[in-house]
């Protein structure tokens, strides 16, 4: 499973109590439900307790001035982003502040991006420090 996808495009959306959900946005619903997946099962070797305290880490591109978004939890590198601008940074840096997130995948559908974790509850709940 690649760990960096240049030309992927990261998608958050707000579920419940204004818990920020983050994660890849796929063209196909397989192809997202897979890389989900591969999310959780990435997770359960990980461990518990303070071993599941996720990380955001943002890099600046020199080179377009948007921004990278790489994230961990203990060792682990789950995946990184790129393209994200400083809108949706923000946006993201403000809500992480209840203590949680979910790192889950999109879908593209005609009406938008579709929150697996929403739709189909994949995802993973990683406390933010």
């Amino acid at each position: 499973m690649p760990q960096y996808l240049p030309a992927q495009q990261a998608a958050f959306v707000l579920l419940g109590e204004n818990i920020p959900a983050v994660g890849p946005c796929f063209k196909s619903r397989r192809q997202a439900k897979k890389v989900a997946q591969y999310y959780m099962r990435m997770l359960a070797r990980v461990g518990t307790g303070e071993d599941r305290a996720g990380r955001l880490l943002f890099v600046r591109q020199a080179d377009s001035g948007r921004y990278m978004l790489v994230i961990k939890s203990g060792q682990q590198e789950f995946a990184t982003y790129c393209l994200l601008d400083e809108l949706l940074l923000r946006r993201l840096v403000r809500s992480c502040r209840q203590g949680i997130f979910i790192l889950t995948c999109f879908y593209e559908t005609g009406q938008g991006p579709v929150c697996l974790a929403f739709s189909e509850g994949l995802g993973v709940v990683l406390r933010s420090p």
